[in-house]
């Protein structure tokens, strides 16, 4: 990612849309004489593209067409409208107007930032007719992330959990994969529970993150 950022400009910035299969976030990186810095941090929201994609993603064959119906080069997605009433993929007669109107029913609203440049993350860059919405809707420029991170394995955190404080050693990368743990007891003091995980920042840093009394909360960057 960061070469992608040194592409447009040391002294810009550009807004990060994060899409989960479930949640979504997206914040700012403001870079300012070769330092970047997080601003703007939505937090996590639900949304509920899944219901859509869930079962078109895995599928190769669909993939492979719409690699031929949309281009994607350095001035962005483009999507020849000869497609438009054309079925989606194999096996429907969904064609690419209704996943268009399906898309945009389910489509978040995000925050709009200044910046005309999005970089997009998570588990829906290979999604060409979502990315193609969005970049016509917030009329910007998309990079998206299509590089394994950096790292080959998530981080392995060593986790007490239980009322008698033993220790475990789990992956947790992502919320939707977080972890119930005890906080550690104290006599005569009732049990503490929360949920921890690990999320990688715009950098591909790993950040290990906690939920307690429904309060998210950053805590350190995690180094394995």
């Amino acid at each position: 990612m960061v070469e992608k950022i040194m592409e447009i400009n040391t002294s810009s910035s550009l807004s990060v849309l994060h899409l989960d299969t479930e949640k979504w976030r997206s914040y700012r990186i403001q870079m300012t004489s070769g330092i970047f810095k997080e601003e703007c941090d939505t937090g996590y929201h639900p949304h509920t593209l899944k219901k859509i994609f869930s079962s078109l993603l895995p599928q190769v064959e669909t993939s492979a067409w719409w690699n031929l119906c949309f281009i994607t080069d350095g001035e962005g997605i483009r999507f020849d409208d000869y497609y438009i009433n054309l079925p989606i993929g194999e096996n429907t007669d969904k064609t690419f107007k209704q996943l268009f109107e399906a898309i945009m029913s389910e489509l978040p609203k995000f925050p709009v930032f200044q910046e005309k440049t999005i970089f997009v993350t998570g588990s829906y860059t290979t999604a060409l007719p979502l990315l193609f919405l969005l970049q016509q809707k917030y009329a910007c420029r998309l990079i998206i992330q299509q590089t394994e991170p950096l790292l080959p394995t998530a981080p392995v955190l060593t986790l007490y959990s239980g009322t008698d404080n033993r220790t475990y050693h789990v992956e947790c990368t992502g919320y939707d994969n977080r972890k119930l743990i005890y906080i550690p007891y104290q006599p005569g003091k009732p049990c503490r529970q929360a949920c921890v995980w690990t999320e990688q920042d715009s950098m591909l840093n790993h950040y290990l993150c906690m939920l307690f009394n429904n309060q998210e909360t950053k805590i350190i960057p995690w180094k394995s």
